[in-house]
């Protein structure tokens, strides 16, 4: 949802949403809760600040999606994508739950690939 500010529409601010009701202004959620972007269009985005997670950092030399920072759903999958040359540890998932307090899986050196024998 968008809204008006300073004569110009932009997107709501986490934690308001705009209906077709009201295009004028963003609305504020109710009862402390928040929306996980900006943006949102409907009071049916406005969640229980208790039932979301906040996607951590990224390792080093990887990447995550949704992007560190972001608001999910406790309990939504994050993927780990290492950059070239790296991996997560054999045996270790790409993906991880975002629950509590999460802690993405470290990518590591493949130098038996980068290693001349």
């Amino acid at each position: 949802g968008y809204g008006a500010s300073n004569s110009k529409c932009v997107a709501c601010p986490k934690g308001s949403y705009s209906d077709a009701k009201n295009i004028v202004a963003c609305t504020t959620c109710l009862d402390g809760k928040t929306t996980l972007t900006t943006g949102s269009d409907s009071a049916d985005d406005c969640k229980d600040p208790s039932t979301l997670c906040t996607v951590p950092h990224a390792p080093d030399n990887g990447a995550l999606v949704p992007p560190p920072g972001a608001s999910v759903a406790d309990g939504s999958t994050i993927a780990v994508s290492c950059v070239s040359g790296y991996a997560v540890r054999d045996g270790m998932s790409d993906k991880f739950s975002c629950t509590g307090t999460p802690e993405a899986p470290s990518c590591y050196c493949k130098c038996a690939d980068i290693l001349p024998y």
